[in-house]
Formats: structure tokens, C-alpha cells, sequence
């Protein structure tokens, strides 16, 4: 045969092979897209298309994890400023007033356009654009009125109460949007200037620095947080409770930070097969010219990126960790973009294991995941997440306990006043046993047929976020306790005895990692 007609046979078996496969996935998007015409001309009940697509990308991801999820509209945008860390609007934070149904302003953010204009705490919004806020009942819709095109205007009837008077002062303003950057990196209590102490208060020579979120900008703003006390403070606590994650390019700044050599591991990733994908490694530590003693506080409410760092400075004994042990996140999501406007796939594609090459992720893996039998599933390990190094470093706290802590550093950053932190509270319970509820559920869907489940004592995924009711921790935290909000925090004040102990006491007493007692050279 000449060589040339080899050729032509090859690339027609090669054409072919790519036309076959195309086939098929047109094949499989015709049957989907003839299901959902019938039942929207059939069906004896009406049927949205839009909602009959959503319900169909949501039915392929639901045998899959609870982290993959399709967004669109509002949702999306949503996470998108979550990520980015800004927004175009006014830059208020808001609540509805029960009594009138208007909209209060909690706090207008310092340098933004509201309170450019003279909106300050407590005033209220009652129409939006001269739509009467009160007959809009959902609270997106108005987000969604306030929000829009940067360098657009929205018209605002505002009234506030007039104390001396006994009466309200009503007036209408026009404020312009603009991008307001949202802060994932605050201290321990606001500045006169919109930013905050990186101090606590009682001790200005431990420093403190709480992440929120994991986002575009965090490794920037610690940089700037640290900036103001390096040099000042005697230690560190760095706060990653119910910080439930964000961007892994984030989390791998902020550990690059502290590692003070090159090539440290930070986190290492794995396809779906378990082979290693990508190493990220330190690039020498950026962070404090002068190394103090730090504990890194954590609790079930720590998820994902948070666990990242924590895994980190626990391996490389940059930080004691102090709290409860962490969610058990370690799965990395990509953000997909559809072929339409708003609206993107988040699809679990890898999982992220620790410097010491453990697991994090508390889900048992489906065996057909890793290609392994049953017997060789690798998750049946129980030392998933990220927890203290001994008993006396765990403080653990309930679900209520948890959600009162919460309510008040929220409080503390937007103001709210104390009759706001019940409702507060309420939704935050809310939020936390759903999440443990979805985590619970997560767990047992992972469980193998016809294999027994694990003891809730032990491996059981969700011990952790939600421990069995015979090991609840009591209630240690009272609303109506006047003392300062860091000493009313347990795992806080641990950390603060940790860090403060009495030059004279044994070292196993302070901590259990070289870098606490010495820094690092």
C-alpha cells in the first residue's frame, strides 16, 4: 500500500473518531432540549422554560457533591462581587425596620457615596425611586433597586427622628453608584477613619486580625494590617473562625506571607484518579519583618481556603491552633462560564491535601472517584480537617454558643444595636444547622451501598460542625454578660493565655511549636 493512502485511512479513522463523538454529545443535548419542549407544550401543568433548564443543570450536578452548583441572575452577580470584593451601589449597610416596613440604614461606609451625601446610622429609606419600600416584601428585590451601573443615580426619600422635636425630618437625595469595595481583612475594633485597630484593646502588644472571606484582595489588605504592627506587638492571633472560604490563589498569598522559606509546600492538588496535579509552593515569606509567637483560631465553621492556611501553619509549625476542628472542605471548585450573560458553573474538579500529604476533606470518597475498591478508600481516615495539636488547645462552643459570637463581632463592625442581635442570632442559627444539616446529608449519600456506616464518636462526617447530642458542649456565652467582648470569647481568651503566659512556665504549658516560643530566624 503506498504511503499515502495509509495516510488518507488515517486521518479519516482520526475525522471520523472526532465526528462520532460529536454526534453523540449533540445526540444527548437533542434529548434533553426535545424533553423539555414537551414539557412545556404538554404537560398538564405550566411550565417556565427557564426554570425547566435550570431544573436540568441542577439534576446532572445533584448525584455529584454539594459544592457544584449552577448560578445565574442575581445569584451570580452575588458571587462574583463575593469574589472581586466590590459592587456598584451606595455603600450602606441595610436592614428592614420591622415596625413601618421602611429600610434602615445600620451604617453608611466611610468615604462612599451615601454617606457623602449626609446618610448616617438610623435613618430610613421609604422609597426607592419612589417605589414605596414597604410593598416590596423581598429584601433582594430592593438590594437589587439600590445596586446598578456605576455612575447612575438612584432617588431616595429619607426620614430621620428628630429627638429635640419629637417628629421626623423627611427629605429626598439623589445618590450617585459607584464601586464600594468590600473588606474581608478587619481588626479588633473600627478607627474614627473607616479602618480599624489591629490591636485588641485590653492588650495593645498582642495584635489581632480577623479574615472574613478569602477574596481578590485579602493577601493586600493583610499586608496593610500587618503593616501597622509589625514591629509593634509582642504576638499574633490570627482569626479564621466561620470563615468559610473563598479564592485558593488567596489562601496561598496569605500562607506565602509566613513561610520564610523558598519552595515550603503550602497545599498540593489532585485529579480525580488521586495523581498529584499541581504543587504550590513558597516563594520566602513577605509578611512581618520581625516574627512574633501566633495562634491561629479556628472552628467547624473554618471551611476550604481557611483550612488551607491553618493545614499550613500547622504543618510548618508556623502557629499554634487554638478552637475546634474545622468543617473539612478539601475539594477546589472552577468557575465555568455557560454561553450565557450571568450565569457560570461551579464545578468541583480537584481535590487539595496538606503540606504532610493528609487529608482534609471529611467526605468519604465514592470509591469509583479514585478508581480504588471499597476496601482501599483512603477517606475512611478520620483525621480530616484541621484540628488543635492537644486537648487543653480545643475549646469547643455549640451551635448557639457559636451563633451569639457571631451576632457580636458582628455588631461590634456595623454597630447594630442590641435589640437587632436576637433576630441576628435567629438567622445565623438558622444558616449554621442548615449547613450542618447539608453536611450530615452529604456524608450519608457518600456511604457505599451495603456498607455500614460509620460511629458518630469517630469518622462520621458532620462530628465536628454538628456533634452528637450527648457531647453538646453547655452554653458558656450570655448576651446580657457586660464584660468586653474579648473576654467573653473562650477560645480568644485561650489563645491570649497562650500567648501572654509567664515567661517562667514550661514550655508545654505556652505551647506546643518551636515558633511560638522562638521566632524564627
Amino acid at each position: 500500500m503506498p504511503p499515502r493512502h495509509f495516510v488518507v485511512i488515517l486521518l479519516s479513522a482520526v475525522v471520523s473518531l472526532c465526528c462520532y463523538q460529536i454526534t453523540a454529545k449533540n445526540r444527548l443535548a437533542n434529548l434533553v432540549a426535545v424533553a423539555g419542549e414537551l414539557i412545556a407544550t404538554q404537560s398538564l401543568y405550566p411550565a417556565d422554560r427557564e426554570q425547566l433548564l435550570t431544573s436540568a443543570i441542577n439534576g446532572m450536578l445533584e448525584n455529584l457533591d454539594v459544592h457544584s452548583y449552577y448560578l445565574s441572575g442575581i445569584d451570580a452577580d452575588d458571587r462574583l462581587e463575593f469574589l472581586n470584593q466590590s459592587y456598584a451601589g451606595l455603600g450602606i449597610h441595610i436592614r428592614r425596620e420591622p415596625t413601618n416596613q421602611a429600610i434602615l440604614i445600620v451604617k453608611p461606609i466611610y468615604g462612599g457615596p451615601a454617606a457623602e451625601m449626609g446618610l448616617a446610622p438610623g435613618d430610613q429609606i421609604t422609597h426607592i425611586d419612589s417605589r414605596p419600600v414597604a410593598e416590596i416584601s423581598s429584601f433582594d428585590d430592593i438590594r437589587a433597586l439600590l445596586k446598578g451601573p456605576e455612575g447612575t443615580q438612584v432617588q431616595l426619600d429619607v426620614q430621620r427622628w428628630q429627638e429635640p422635636t419629637q417628629d421626623w425630618l423627611s427629605w429626598s437625595v439623589s445618590v450617585p453608584r459607584r464601586q464600594i469595595p468590600t473588606y474581608t481583612v478587619v481588626g479588633d475594633r473600627p478607627n474614627e477613619t473607616g479602618g480599624w485597630y489591629f490591636t485588641l484593646d485590653s492588650q495593645t502588644d498582642v495584635g489581632y486580625i480577623r479574615i472574613k472571606q478569602f477574596g481578590s484582595r485579602t493577601v493586600e489588605e493583610l499586608q496593610q494590617a500587618i503593616e501597622q504592627i509589625d514591629g509593634r506587638v509582642s504576638s499574633l492571633i490570627l482569626d479564621l473562625r466561620e470563615n468559610g472560604g473563598g479564592l485558593l490563589e488567596a489562601a496561598i498569598g496569605v500562607c506565602d506571607l509566613f513561610l520564610d522559606q523558598d519552595e515550603q509546600t503550602i497545599v498540593s492538588i489532585r485529579n480525580r484518579a488521586g495523581q498529584v496535579q499541581q504543587v504550590f509552593t513558597a516563594t520566602a515569606g513577605r509578611g512581618m519583618k520581625q516574627p512574633v509567637p501566633m495562634v491561629v483560631l479556628i472552628n467547624p465553621g473554618s471551611a476550604s481556603a481557611s483550612e488551607i492556611v491553618a493545614a499550613c501553619f500547622q504543618d510548618h509549625q508556623i502557629a499554634t491552633i487554638v478552637g475546634d476542628q474545622t468543617f473539612g472542605k478539601g475539594t477546589v471548585q472552577t468557575q465555568f462560564s455557560l454561553p450565557r450573560p450571568r450565569t457560570f458553573l461551579n464545578l468541583t474538579t480537584a481535590s487539595y491535601w496538606r503540606p504532610s500529604g493528609r487529608n482534609i476533606h471529611r467526605m468519604r470518597w465514592r470509591a469509583a472517584e479514585k478508581n480504588l475498591p471499597v476496601a482501599q478508600d483512603m477517606a475512611t481516615d478520620d483525621a480530616w480537617g484541621v484540628r488543635p495539636e492537644r486537648d487543653d488547645l480545643t475549646i469547643r462552643l455549640n451551635l448557639r454558643d457559636r451563633s451569639i459570637l457571631a451576632a457580636l463581632y458582628d455588631r461590634r463592625e456595623l454597630g447594630l444595636p442590641l435589640d437587632d442581635i436576637e433576630e441576628r442570632l435567629r438567622e445565623m442559627s438558622e444558616q449554621m444547622a442548615a449547613a450542618a444539616a447539608a453536611a450530615e446529608a452529604e456524608a450519608e449519600s457518600a456511604i457505599p451501598d451495603g456498607e455500614q456506616a460509620p460511629d458518630d464518636e469517630g469518622t462520621r462526617p458532620g462530628a465536628a460542625t454538628k456533634p452528637p447530642t450527648t457531647n453538646e458542649p453547655p452554653d458558656q456565652i450570655s448576651l446580657e454578660d457586660p464584660r468586653p467582648l474579648h473576654q467573653r470569647d473562650p477560645q480568644l481568651q485561650r489563645a491570649i493565655q497562650l500567648l501572654t503566659a509567664p515567661a517562667g512556665q514550661p514550655v508545654a504549658e505556652r505551647s506546643p511549636t518551636t515558633s511560638i516560643e522562638k521566632p524564627r530566624p
